[in-house]
């Protein structure tokens, strides 16, 4: 006979051990993102459904996989977590089987059980330890066991031993008093409803009992299902639809919980302090790096021990910290959007020889901050192969791109007006000099010579390379091999005769020049990011150049444009450049003109072609589904600079 008021009591007691798991699993996902509370309680509901007529707890499986696909660190990070939490019940089960034991409560279930729980806990920390004594052995040996398999399932492999150790290792990172106390609830609560489950039965089943035939090693190969029938005695029969009504109303209840309106899951989300202010932005990834092939450069790299600084600082660097947003972009450099616990901030680091060019450009910022805006670094760790800082975040701040097409188009002109007005008053009157013939001649063969050998050595561009002309979004242009005169050095060292030398930002692109909102001393309404000082040849119409592969190229629309089609000689793209841009490049040209000469003003262009040649090797290594796509472009502005310095064609606005 079954008491229902008892039972009722448990099924409430159940319930609410199986909310407070669904919190402690938040908090262990919590470093890493934000907890998606509804696919938590869907993905319980989903694995305890499952268990129930499944043995081995093989809805565990289930459950990991299908909250693994809705997190933004992927299922090797869900089973990480999951490893965890089911790591916490062992340890918790086999202190009550020896609290059981101490209570003078023997018998060979128990006793069995006792030395399954303790070999379990001794053997995972004999796991760690052992983990870190032969770190480089184990880290090579899954490496091993990724390996045969193919990219993606071998990367989502090793993201997933990546979780495991960082879980196990930085739980520093996890609220381990509230992990704790969670777990001391959580495990009152489903003693509790285990003894109401008994009393259900009046009498004729001990809490004891139960609680044996769910956790006794016995138990282990049984589903839940099976587990309850194996109580004996006839109370228990008669009892079963009272016993199925304790298993199955929990599971229903939670995925219930899924489907009320989102106020109430809200509700319960700040309830287990799983959304607060801070959990409303993203959280520090698994792996900070957005592109899978960079990912399965580090993993490589951590698997192999073949760098083991780098690994370390790269974890130091990034141990504290919330990413918002990765904003890398043309370079090996990492910048991102971050929050740590007092502030906002934009991080940029990079290692090897990227480090030492970093520490470049770092010092540039610092030396020229008095002469010309800036981005203010607020914070720098650099050292022996490595370099990183932070700088300032400016709510109100957007890059000339953003801001030029939200704004009247006269209003940005403005804008950027006194930038190129402070660069020719201030910068370029630094450090003028006379061009060394060498520093040229170097120019050539590495920024020309070399990316041009690179170009046409490649085998993504090997078919539309070889074509006499190329048909670009249904227009004609020539191809590479008829406009080598552009690429002559004769021809350039006669342009480039009339650049002189001074400081320069290098990389005067439309989005490292930043807008302030708002602000009306021109003066002040703008700073500039990411110079660049590798160039060589340091002429301020390198700068010039660069804003034209903007205005003229178009390059931050091809950034925005996701496919590319080729077949044949053809090459077919949305090519979606705005009006905006044609005006802000009419404004730009006028200006050039009334500034310099129109030697002068030819030499900006073919600089412009110039940093086309060294874009190309960057996107043939990192972007190549979109490789052929730039090279249309250096073919659209070569074909341009053809027309209106080979008499072909007059200017109009660089397509026409």
């Amino acid at each position: 006979m079954t008491d229902w008021g008892f039972l009722a009591g448990a099924i409430l007691l159940l319930l609410l051990g199986h909310y407070l798991r669904i919190l402690r699993w938040g908090k262990l996902i919590k470093p890493y993102e934000k907890p998606p509370v509804s696919t938590l309680f869907r993905s319980l509901s989903l694995g305890y459904a499952l268990n129930l007529v499944l043995p081995v707890r093989a809805g565990d499986v289930v459950r990991t996989a299908y909250v693994g696909r809705r997190l933004r660190n992927g299922p090797g990070f869900a089973l990480a977590t999951v490893i965890l939490d089911r790591f916490l019940d062992i340890v918790a089960v086999a202190v009550i089987f020896v609290v059981f034991m101490a209570t003078g409560l023997t018998g060979d279930a128990v006793e069995g059980s006792i030395v399954l729980y303790e070999m379990a806990v001794v053997t995972i920390g004999a796991g760690l330890i052992i983990s870190r004594l032969f770190s480089t052995q184990i880290k090579k040996a899954a490496a091993g066991i990724c390996s045969v398999f193919n990219d993606n399932i071998r990367l989502e492999g090793m993201k997933f031993f990546w979780s495991l150790i960082n879980t196990f290792r930085d739980l520093s990172r996890i609220d381990i008093a509230g992990v704790f106390a969670v777990t001391v609830a959580m495990w009152a609560a489903y003693l509790a409803s285990y003894g109401l489950f008994a009393l259900s039965f009046t009498g004729s089943v001990g809490f004891t009992k139960v609680f044996i035939n769910l956790f006794s090693s016995s138990s282990l190969g049984l589903n839940t299902l099976d587990s309850m029938r194996a109580l004996e005695g006839s109370a228990v029969s008669a009892g079963m639809v009272g016993s199925l009504a304790y298993m199955v109303a929990p599971v229903v209840i939670l995925y219930a919980v899924t489907l009320l309106p989102d106020s109430f899951r809200r509700l319960l989300g700040k309830t287990a302090a799983l959304n607060d202010a801070r959990e409303d932005a993203d959280h520090l990834s698994v792996l900070p790096q957005i592109d899978p092939r960079d990912q399965m450069r580090f993993l490589d790299d951590y698997f192999s021990s073949s760098k083991r600084e780098f690994i370390r600082k790269f974890i130091e660097l990034n141990r504290d910290i919330s990413i918002l947003r990765d904003y890398s972009a043309g370079s090996n450099a990492t910048t991102m959007l971050c929050m740590d616990r007092e502030r906002t901030f934009y991080r940029k680091y990079t290692f090897g020889e990227d480090g030492e060019k970093l520490k470049a450009q770092l010092a540039w910022l610092e030396g020229h901050k008095d002469i010309i805006p800036v981005c203010r670094v607020i914070h720098k760790d650099c050292g022996e192969g490595f370099c990183c800082y932070d700088m300032n975040y400016d709510s109100g701040a957007y890059n000339m791109f953003r801001y030029m097409h939200a704004q009247p188009l006269d209003q940005s002109w403005a804008i950027l007006r006194a930038v190129l007005d402070d660069l020719r008053e201030n910068l370029y009157t630094r450090n003028r000099r006379v061009p060394a013939r060498e520093d040229l001649e170097r120019y050539l063969e590495e920024k020309v010579d070399k990316n041009l050998e690179r170009i046409k050595g490649s085998r993504l561009l090997a078919d539309i390379e070889k074509q006499r002309h190329i048909i670009i979004n249904g227009r004609k242009y020539k191809n590479l091999s008829r406009l080598d005169r552009l690429f002559d050095h004769e021809y350039l060292k006669e342009i480039f005769s009339h650049d002189r030398y001074s400081d320069i930002h290098g990389d005067l692109t439309v989005e490292n020049i930043i807008c302030l909102d708002g602000e009306p001393d021109l003066s002040k309404a703008y700073y500039l990011i990411d110079p660049n000082t590798g160039n060589i040849h340091e002429s301020p119409f390198l700068d010039f150049g660069k804003l034209m592969q903007s205005l003229h190229g178009g390059y931050e629309f091809l950034m925005m444009t996701k496919t590319v089609r080729v077949e044949g000689n053809r090459v077919d793209f949305l090519y979606t450049r705005s009006a905006v841009y044609d005006g802000m490049l009419e404004k730009v040209r006028g200006y050039l003109q009334g500034h310099f000469t129109p030697e002068e003003v030819r030499s900006i262009f073919h600089h412009e072609l110039v940093h086309w040649l060294r874009l190309m090797p960057y996107k043939l290594e990192k972007d190549r589904k979109r490789a052929v796509m730039f090279y249309a472009g250096l073919i659209m502005v070569a074909n341009d600079l053809d027309g209106w310095y080979g008499g072909a064609v007059p200017y109009r606005d660089g397509r026409k």
